[in-house]
């Protein structure tokens, strides 16, 4: 990953990035999806995070929908840095998610990653800021973890 700054304004996703983002959110938190439910594992068993046939009318994850699902997403982001010295040797780390509403009134959030890489869209809402961050971190940390394979 090269060092870089990403700035961009959000724009309307169709249902399959919005889809294909949820599903990665959904592998950073350690979930598995088998027919239809998306299954976790802690240090006792495994169990559902989220059944898809079980939240009539929702077909898809709830992490662009719900923020009480997007928190858990940062909040992993956020304490991750464990996880990620492996990949990086032993540089400085640093994972923050950050969200602030600017002057026009739009939704401001980026996240830091490794000092190096920032991330920050302008959205019109404080959900969409933060998902689409959020998914741009797991595509990036994804990205580092097959170079080292």
């Amino acid at each position: 990953m090269k060092n870089q700054d990403v700035f961009k304004d959000s724009v309307v996703m169709t249902d399959q990035q919005r889809n294909k983002g949820n599903e990665l959110l959904a592998t950073l938190l350690g979930w598995e999806e088998e027919d239809g439910s998306w299954y976790a594992t802690d240090d006792i068993a495994r169990y559902v995070a989220y059944s898809i046939h079980s939240n009539y009318p929702h077909k898809d994850l709830p992490f662009y929908r719900d923020f009480n699902y997007m928190m858990k997403v940062v909040d992993r982001i956020e304490t991750m840095k464990n996880g990620l010295d492996g990949l990086k040797g032993n540089g400085e780390i640093s994972l923050r998610v950050y969200s602030y509403k600017d002057e026009a009134g739009r939704y401001v959030a980026y996240v830091i990653f490794n000092q190096y890489h920032q991330y920050e869209v302008v959205a019109e809402s404080r959900r969409d800021s933060i998902w689409e961050c959020c998914v741009w971190f797991a595509e990036e940390y994804f990205k580092l973890v097959e170079e080292k394979k």
